[in-house]
């Protein structure tokens, strides 16, 4: 990051001709010219484009199986390539966003970094528990230092010698899964792995969901977090153009939300944004929706937000009244969420707290105001002098409610 408040980011589109599925490589190259760069640019990241990354120099000829491995020399030849470049701009401070190709390109350039892993397949087969070959399924094992023996060739560098175990089963998390191998199913219990498969999704939400993903991998939130996202983690109907699509993913919501609180932490130093294939779908309006998806997927982890915040100023003599009086006025409607922070008030679930008097309303705006209804808030203490007392702002029923735009008139009662 940058002192004067714009931010530095390295923009890598590296398309690959090594996937299994052709049309892989051309999904970077489409995300730029949807304008992915001016609208990262908007939201006020200093974006340098690094390059349409073909890796020309490698050799596509002759690369043999290795076992049941496919191109396992030209997968690793890329992989190291592009690991170089990803790893060089991170130790500058940089962060770098990687478009296309699959996860055989993945590699965290933190080693205290934790991983959010957003996929239907869990991407964690070993060259012995794989059944296709396809090292797109395998990148974790290598990272977590499983993969077990991999093949050895006659002469010249040996494939993937040059991957060091840098990941903990404890720092990586999974969200979205659905389409799991049964023996990817038994590295995941061995190694004691947190997955948050649909059935979580759904049974809890994604809100939820997030929170307990995020507490597990980072419960001190003081972590880097590297946040891979594969577009098939999405309902097909949402990212039809993908290669390997399961129905029943995430929707349009609980994909950008997932990056959206992602980057509410602030601890986001690595994103890929993957499996875009402009050439699988039913038509042009396929893919132009899966790569739609892909570059608002990426503007949200990296800050796009329509919250608006309002700070007012209430004296500590008015901060209990104000507290009651926002329970019966205020509330959540349509999306809009309160924070509420007041004198040494502090909110216990995340420690947020204010010093100085000020009560502070942080509403997340996605839809005017029509009404208001009564919100849920957790017990906040609040300390007016030295005596400290508990006040407890209890859940209310709904209700209507005129439409208030100064927030402030309300609260104060003017």
């Amino acid at each position: 990051m940058s002192t004067n408040g714009t931010s530095e980011q390295k923009f890598l589109a590296s398309p690959k001709t090594l996937a299994p599925k052709a049309g892989v490589d051309h999904g970077p190259i489409h995300l730029v010219n949807a304008g992915l760069e001016d609208q990262l640019a908007g939201l006020g990241w200093k974006v340098k484009f690094d390059g349409h990354h073909q890796f020309e120099e490698i050799d596509a000829q002759n690369d043999t199986p290795l076992g049941i491995l496919k191109r396992p020399r030209l997968v690793s030849q890329v992989c190291e390539a592009v690991a170089k470049v990803v790893g060089d701009h991170a130790r500058k401070g940089e962060l770098p966003l990687t478009l296309g190709g699959d996860h055989s390109l993945v590699r965290c350039a933190y080693p205290e970094a934790c991983v959010v892993w957003v996929d239907a397949h869990a991407d964690i087969n070993t060259p012995s528990t794989s059944t296709s070959g396809n090292i797109h399924g395998m990148p974790l094992s290598f990272l977590l230092g499983i993969a077990g023996e991999v093949p050895r060739v006659e002469s010249g560098p040996q494939p993937f010698e040059w991957i060091k175990p840098i990941l903990r089963p404890d720092r990586l998390v999974y969200i979205g899964l659905r389409d799991v191998d049964n023996g990817e199913k038994q590295i995941l219990r061995e190694h004691g792995i947190r997955a948050y498969s649909m059935h979580e999704v759904d049974r809890y939400g994604i809100g939820r969901v997030v929170e307990l993903a995020l507490a597990y991998v980072n419960p001190d939130g003081n972590r880097p977090i590297h946040l891979s996202f594969d577009v098939d983690a999405l309902d097909p109907s949402v990212a039809p153009s993908t290669g390997t699509p399961v129905r029943g993913g995430l929707t349009f919501r609980e994909g950008h939300y997932i990056c959206e609180a992602i980057a509410e932490t602030g601890l986001l130093v690595g994103l890929d944004i993957m499996e875009v294939n402009p050439s699988l779908g039913a038509g042009d309006a396929d893919v132009s929706a899966t790569v739609a998806v892909g570059c608002s997927l990426a503007r949200s982890a990296l800050g796009e937000t329509l919250r608006v915040v309002a700070e007012l100023s209430v004296p500590h003599e008015h901060g209990a009244n104000s507290v009651k009086k926002m329970n019966r006025t205020l509330g959540v409607c349509l999306g809009i969420q309160l924070l509420i922070r007041l004198g040494s008030l502090e909110r216990e679930q995340n420690g947020l707290s204010s010093k100085s008097g000020v009560l502070a309303v942080r509403a997340d705006r996605k839809a005017p105001f029509l009404g208001f209804y009564a919100c849920r808030l957790p017990t906040f203490h609040f300390t007016p002098d030295r005596h400290r007392r508990s006040i407890d702002v209890r859940p209310a029923e709904k209700f209507k409610a005129p439409v208030h735009r100064d927030l402030e008139r309300v609260l104060l009662g003017a």
